[in-house]
């Protein structure tokens, strides 16, 4: 009645639609409250209030993880996103994109995930950034991207009544991307801008959820080759900023060990199926990000510890090999091998498989040495195999110049052995981890 009574008589036919409108706006936040109201009862109000502030920017939508963390951050309470990415929705892509049908062949990825999320979450508000991340590039058109990906959020009030956090500041960074080049020039810019990130690892050739998790980014360097690349690039970046070891960043990777039977490009298997399994991880994504706005983050998780437990019994017997066959001095030894270079032979180049046979590594590490390709040239990441134990033992009581295994197998084994030799960088260097450079190092020190 006052509101009637407040408008002049041209303008009385519109009461029905303003009190509609009233009533509809008064019903939408009662049904968002509803849709919210178990995560509301689990986080607490607090938890709850910085979920629904947080403005999170996710890079990187081809793989289809970030789809699917994006779809899921939306309908768990986040009422601010960035999508970022320009890939195109393909008939291949549909196996893993979170949204897309098969009319949207053809379209680009972010554009039909906004659509969706619309239709889904109408009061989310979501900003597209029609760009794809690249390693640092001095094209201007390059760098204004990069520069609006990290902005704070162009509008202040997505929701009414909701307001992201300090003027729309970012508060969460999801690396989907695939490039570890792209990966580590992205983490470097949000060391610079003092952004939180959760970085995503390998997702091509894994076949197991269920060994996926959620740590430190130096735990996932042991068991993850494009993480394991990504930080090398990154620590090379971070060297003029601060210590590595300062960086913000979260890592979701799998302990499931890559095959080695696909030596021409170490690194980058791929899967023909991985629809479910790239759903599957982009909610393990999603989980990690509300954990870590609302400060719920877990402990850290066990197999990167264990694998260098492992990898400790395969050092010590390195040592205690290259000493009695061929005289080596421990502490030389150290200086050629580094930790990260072990880990990278093992794990990345052998899959902690026998090389030969590829017999797997059992849980005391008992049934596989690490020996020399070469017994002429020493050892370095480029001529270390990781053979079964008879194997090896065969292999060092061999004559001079001949060999245990086929023409066939030494091919392969010389392909593998060709990339290990061609990155035997250390990836850690002198800011590394002191967790993660205690094998061969504490090795020698007893």
């Amino acid at each position: 009645q006052q509101a009637a009574k407040a408008l002049d008589g041209s303008a009385r036919h519109l009461l029905p639609k303003l009190i509609w409108e009233e009533s509809h706006a008064a019903e939408a936040q009662e049904l968002l409250r509803e849709q919210l109201s178990r995560g509301h009862a689990f986080l607490g109000d607090e938890g709850h209030e910085s979920l629904c502030s947080a403005f999170v920017v996710i890079v990187g939508l081809d793989s289809g993880v970030g789809g699917h963390a994006a779809h899921m951050l939306a309908r768990g309470g986040v009422r601010a996103l960035r999508l970022v990415g320009s890939s195109t929705v393909t008939r291949a892509s549909l196996a893993t994109d979170a949204v897309a049908v098969a009319k949207d062949v053809g379209r680009q990825s972010g554009a039909v995930l906004l659509e969706s999320l619309r239709r889904t979450v109408p009061d989310v508000m979501v900003e597209l950034l029609d760009a794809e991340w690249q390693e640092e590039n001095p094209a201007s058109s390059d760098r204004e991207d990069q520069i609006a990906a990290l902005a704070p959020l162009r509008s202040a009030t997505p929701v009414p009544g909701e307001h992201p956090g300090e003027s729309g500041r970012v508060r969460l960074v999801l690396d989907c991307l695939s490039d570890p080049a792209a990966k580590a020039s992205l983490l470097a810019a949000c060391a610079l801008l003092g952004l939180r990130a959760i970085t995503v690892g390998q997702v091509d050739g894994r076949a197991d959820l269920t060994r996926w998790h959620t740590g430190a980014l130096a735990d996932a360097l042991p068991s993850d080759p494009s993480l394991h690349s990504t930080r090398a690039l990154l620590n090379k970046r971070t060297r003029a900023l601060a210590d590595a070891r300062s960086l913000d960043v979260l890592a979701v990777y799998s302990s499931e060990m890559l095959p080695h039977t696909h030596p021409d490009s170490l690194g980058s298997w791929r899967a023909a199926v991985r629809g479910p399994l790239a759903a599957g991880v982009g909610q393990i994504v999603a989980l990690a990000a509300i954990a870590a706005v609302t400060a719920r983050q877990p402990p850290p998780q066990l197999p990167a510890k264990v694998a260098r437990v492992v990898l400790r019994r395969l050092t010590t017997r390195l040592i205690a090999r290259e000493r009695r066959l061929y005289g080596t001095d421990a502490k030389q030894l150290v200086k050629m091998l580094p930790d990260e270079t072990l880990e990278l032979v093992c794990l990345t180049g052998w899959g902690m498989r026998c090389a030969i046979t590829a017999e797997p590594l059992d849980s005391r590490a008992c049934n596989v040495e690490l020996v020399r390709r070469d017994k002429k040239l020493p050892a370095s990441a480029g001529n270390l195999l990781l053979l079964a134990a008879h194997l090896a033992h065969a292999h060092d009581e061999a004559p001079e110049g001949t060999r245990i295994w086929t023409e066939a197998d030494d091919k392969r084994i010389a392909r593998i052995c060709a990339a290990l030799g061609g990155r035997r960088h250390s990836p850690l260097g002198p800011h590394a981890h002191p967790k993660v450079r205690s094998g061969l190092t504490d090795v020698v020190s007893d």
